[in-house]
C-alpha cells in the first residue's frame, strides 16, 4: 500500500501549501494543502482492503516437454471488475489487466522445476493516488522436462556374461538353465529331469529361464565446462530419449552421472533437475551396456573393459541429440 506517482505529487503540494500558508498566515493555501493531505489519506485507506473479487490460475499443462507449449489462464470472480493481477514465473514478471479472463504464455525453453506466483491484485483508488498489492492463492510450480525423441531400446541378449548386475530373475521359457523343480502340469514333458525324477520320488523337470537381457547404462556425462548450456540441454534429452525407449521396451536400466552416481527415482523427474556441476574424472561399473553421452570424441579405457559393450554418443557444435541419436539408431538394427 502505498501512494502513486500522482499521489506523491499531491502529497507534496500539499505539503508545501500547508506549511506556507500556516508560516506566512495565509489560511487559504493552508486549508488546500491539508484537504490534499486528506485525500491522500482517504485514499490509502481505500486501497486498504482487497478487491472484491478472487482470482484463480490454472496452468495447463504443469508438465511439458521442453520447447512445448505451456499456458496460464487467470480468472476473476465475478467477473465485472477489473483489476491488475502480476504474477511471477521464473523469474519473469507478467502483468495483466482483466475483468473475466486472461492468458499469457510459460517459458519451457530450458528444463527445470519453475516457481509460479504467488499471485498479486492491484488496486488503485477512484483518483489514482493510491495503490496497494494483495496476494491470493498459493504458489504452484512448472515442470519442463526434457525432449524425448524416438530411439531404439538398444536391448537384446547379452554376448557375454556382463562383470556386474544385468537383469532381474530370469523368465521361463527359454534355453537357459536355472536348475531343477517339481512339476507343475502344463511342463513339457521333455524338460523331464529322470535322474532328479528317480533319485527324489517325485516328478521333477528342468527349470529353464530367457538369455540374459544386459542392463542399459546411460552415464551423462555432467563434468563442469565439457557440455555448453545449450549442448547439454541437447545432451539431456538424448539420455531421456535413451531411456524412455528401453523402459517401453522392458530393458533394465540405470542413469549415472560422471562421477558414477546412480540417480534414482523416474528419469524425466531426475533429468528435469540435473545439472553439470560434477567434477574428477569419468567413471562408471556395473556391466552390461554402456551409453556415453559427453562433449568429448573419446571414452576412457577403463568403461570400456567394465562394459559389453560401449556406444559414445559425442555432441557439439552441429550434432544434436537427433543426430547423435541416429549414429544410436544404426549401432541398433
Amino acid at each position: 500500500m502505498r501512494p502513486t506517482r500522482r499521489g506523491y505529487a499531491v502529497l507534496i503540494a500539499a505539503t508545501v501549501l500547508l506549511a506556507s500558508g500556516w508560516w506566512l498566515r495565509y489560511p487559504l493555501p493552508a486549508l488546500i494543502g491539508a484537504a490534499g493531505l486528506a485525500a491522500v489519506s482517504v485514499a490509502l485507506l481505500t486501497v486498504r482492503r482487497g478487491p472484491p473479487v478472487a482470482v484463480t490460475r490454472t496452468i495447463s499443462p504443469a508438465r511439458v516437454e521442453r520447447g512445448r507449449p505451456a499456458t496460464a489462464v487467470l480468472t476473476v470472480r465475478p467477473t465485472g471488475t477489473e483489476v491488475e493481477i502480476r504474477d511471477v514465473v521464473a523469474g519473469q514478471v507478467h502483468l495483466v489487466r482483466t475483468a473475466a479472463t486472461a492468458e499469457y504464455p510459460l517459458p519451457t525453453g530450458v528444463r527445470g522445476r519453475y516457481p509460479v506466483g504467488p499471485l498479486e491484485i492491484g488496486r488503485e483508488d477512484p483518483l489514482g493516488l493510491a495503490r496497494s498489492r494483495h496476494r491470493t492463492g498459493s504458489a504452484t510450480t512448472l515442470v519442463v522436462y526434457p525432449r524425448q525423441l524416438p530411439a531404439r531400446a538398444g536391448g537384446g541378449p547379452s554376448r557375454r556374461t556382463p562383470p556386474g548386475p544385468a537383469t532381474d530373475d530370469l523368465r521361463r521359457g527359454s534355453a537357459e538353465p536355472r536348475g531343477i523343480r517339481e512339476y507343475e502340469p502344463g511342463d513339457e514333458v521333455r524338460r523331464i529331469h529322470w535322474r532328479a525324477t528317480a533319485h527324489t520320488g517325485r516328478l521333477m523337470v528342468r527349470d529353464l529361464g530367457d538369455p540374459r537381457q544386459a542392463r542399459l547404462t546411460v552415464l551423462l556425462d555432467t563434468r563442469a565446462g565439457v557440455l555448453g548450456a545449450d549442448d547439454f540441454e541437447e545432451a539431456v534429452d538424448l539420455a531421456a530419449s535413451l531411456l524412455g525407449a528401453a523402459a517401453r521396451a522392458g530393458v533394465p536400466t540405470r542413469l549415472v552421472t560422471a562421477d558414477g552416481r546412480e540417480l534414482a527415482g523416474p528419469f524425466l523427474e531426475v533429468l528435469a533437475a540435473v545439472r553439470p556441476d560434477g567434477t574428477g574424472p569419468l567413471t562408471a561399473h556395473g556391466g552390461g551396456r554402456l551409453a556415453l553421452i559427453t562433449g568429448e570424441p573419446g571414452a576412457p579405457a577403463a568403461l570400456g573393459r567394465a562394459f559389453d559393450s560401449l556406444v559414445v554418443l559425442a555432441l557439439g557444435p552441429g550434432v544434436g541429440a537427433e543426430q547423435a541419436l541416429r549414429v544410436w539408431n544404426e549401432a541398433h538394427r
